[in-house]
């Protein structure tokens, strides 16, 4: 963390908790615009960052007076990508700040997993011990793919014998957790409602979406969120 800016640690904090707290950007402003550049760094550390904070302060830089290159900011955390049917180029992917990588790759050298998968048959089950196991000291893994793509009993157990690691789930399978389910009761698992679709004017924009969508089809114009039978193939 030391080798970014006081404003660039802002920021990345604020897309922690963001993902993690599944929290708004005003309420994550608030939180951490009203935190030293030291404490920060310390919440860097608290969430499985080993870097110990600098002896020195760095004066606080107010978010909202400047922008940011947010993929410059992903080079410097580090972010590395798998798709199962995008064949991505190394190129491609630094063009974003990212790094292509297999999923091994993934869960042994991230400090935050976050799966966005498709729910399809090949999909089903590709999440289990042999990638849960290699999970580094303080890891988090998010799911917002589907629950279908994790074996819940491997994860279970891997969060057992590591308590030290954390699964944030918005899905699981079935949904909710049968009842007795240990995702309910293990302290490093949280489960969030998956609600995000009809939070805020998320469903009035779909709505905007689909009505700008049939006036185009109407007035034989392309479709602009055109979906075909050949993309259902690779598509939640």
């Amino acid at each position: 963390m030391d080798d970014l800016t006081a404003h660039e640690r802002a920021v990345a904090m604020k897309l922690l908790l963001m993902i993690q707290k599944e929290m708004s950007l005003q309420e994550v402003t608030e939180i951490v615009d009203a935190k030293t550049d030291e404490e920060i760094k310390a919440g860097f550390v608290s969430n499985g960052n080993q870097e110990e904070p600098a002896e020195e302060t760095v004066e606080e830089t107010e978010s909202q007076e400047e922008e940011i290159d947010l993929y410059a900011l992903a080079k410097k955390l580090g972010i590395e990508d798998y798709d199962k049917y995008l064949q991505t180029t190394q190129e491609q992917a630094a063009a974003y700040g990212a790094k292509k990588a297999t999923t091994q790759d993934i869960f042994a050298n991230c400090q935050t997993i976050s799966n966005h998968v498709a729910d399809l048959p090949a999909t089903k089950g590709m999440f289990g011990k042999e990638l849960f196991s290699l999970m580094k000291s303080n890891a988090t893994f998010i799911n917002t793919g589907r629950g279908a793509q994790v074996v819940e009993e491997d994860l279970i157990a891997v969060l057992k014998e590591n308590p030290d690691m954390t699964a944030i789930l918005d899905v699981t399978f079935p949904e909710p957790p049968v009842a007795g389910s240990e995702l309910y009761t293990l302290p490093n698992v949280f489960l969030t409602p998956h609600i995000a679709g009809s939070s805020g004017d998320e469903r009035q924009r779909m709505s905007a979406y689909m009505v700008e969508e049939f006036y185009r089809w109407r007035e034989g114009q392309p479709c602009k969120w055109e979906v075909t039978e050949k993309m259902l193939e690779i598509m939640a």
